[in-house]
């Protein structure tokens, strides 16, 4: 395969595991959510791992950009190193969230697989303290990450597929924050 064949077969993947109705509507209930959160006086906070950290890190920029409290939990590596040597490292982003957590904010976790185990932590702290959790997640299946959180966009991929999960919840991330730009009123 050549190169233009290679760019022509990602791009078409990519555009093929955003553009469907279900994807769609997962999307529109993730703005709505983030709209309630804003609304109510809460906080968004994201979290993910490698690539899905600098997402979770530009989306909570993006975000604050339009007066959204947004904090990303991957951005804070004295944190991140301290809770990761004091408690593990599945627990790096639900230690920081009991410092923070309140009923009417909204977590945020992304994870290709959906199976991060420090993603599913927060996930399940977040339940526990009755906030709302979503779960960005890709793969055949999603993981125990779409099971766990009140709310999923799962984007269906090969998998091993991390470079289109990533790149599909990164152009996600600009989604909302274009649409809210040009019609939340923020």
């Amino acid at each position: 395969m050549n190169y233009k064949e290679f760019h022509e077969e990602y791009i078409h993947n990519l555009v093929g595991v955003l553009d469907n109705e279900e994807v769609e509507s997962q999307i529109e209930k993730l703005v709505r959510l983030i709209v309630k959160t804003h609304k109510g006086g809460g906080t968004v906070y994201l979290f993910g791992n490698g690539g899905h950290s600098a997402t979770a890190t530009h989306n909570s920029t993006d975000l604050g950009s339009l007066g959204i409290k947004a904090v990303s939990l991957t951005a804070n590596t004295s944190e991140l190193t301290r809770i990761a040597n004091d408690f593990g490292y599945e627990y790096v982003f639900q230690k920081q969230l009991e410092n923070c957590l309140e009923e009417m904010d909204l977590v945020i976790g992304i994870s290709a697989s959906g199976n991060s185990q420090n993603v599913i932590e927060a996930l399940k702290y977040a339940n526990q303290q009755r906030a709302t959790s979503v779960a960005m997640v890709g793969f055949q299946e999603g993981g125990l990450a779409k099971k766990i959180a009140k709310h999923y966009i799962h984007i269906k991929t090969e998998d091993g597929a991390y470079g289109l999960a990533e790149d599909a919840h990164m152009t996600i991330c600009h989604l909302v924050v274009f649409y809210l730009k040009g019609h939340g009123g923020f």
